[in-house]
């Protein structure tokens, strides 16, 4: 009879222990839900990028220097390329590079993700950016460019530094 008490006892307390954690776990799923609509409503945020996918390529894990900065219309960029370069760029750079304000933007929320989309344009390129930003953080950019294959990546979202 005592075992059977003892039993009782010890499964509920699991059972409270599992509703706690889940609780927890629904508890920070809200603020993070919050924390990228605050991002996004205020327009500046961090892509940290860490998987390219280039086209018709092999998935490549990626270290987290790689980001993509947007602060309202202005862009930073610093993503790794992989993939057909059609014109080449002979300054060295490599990659996509760039500091600057972007011609066009949108910024809109469709069901659960929020998309970005912008056009920036460089000295010697134009580049077409798609952000899909989940409500918890996750995201995907497509990046176009007119000297370069298009390219993908995979990461998440977070506060820029500044």
């Amino acid at each position: 009879m005592v075992f059977l008490l003892a039993a009782i006892v010890f499964s509920g307390n699991i059972l409270l222990a599992k509703e706690n954690k889940r609780e927890q776990r629904k508890a920070r799923e809200k603020e993070q839900i919050e924390e990228i609509a605050k991002l996004v409503e205020g327009k500046k945020l961090t892509f940290v990028a860490q998987f390219a996918h280039p086209t018709g390529g092999k998935l490549i894990s990626l270290t987290p220097e790689y980001t993509l900065e947007i602060n309202d219309n202005f862009v930073s960029a610093y993503l790794p390329f992989y993939g057909r370069v059609y014109r080449a760029d002979f300054s060295g750079s490599g990659g996509i590079k760039f500091k600057e304000q972007a011609q066009k933007t949108g910024w809109s929320m469709q069901k659960k993700n929020y998309l970005v989309s912008m056009d920036v344009k460089v000295p010697d390129d134009s580049y077409q950016l798609w952000l899909s930003i989940s409500e918890t953080g996750s995201a995907s950019l497509t990046v176009s460019s007119v000297n370069k294959q298009s390219i993908n990546f995979t990461g998440f979202v977070v506060k820029s530094k500044e």
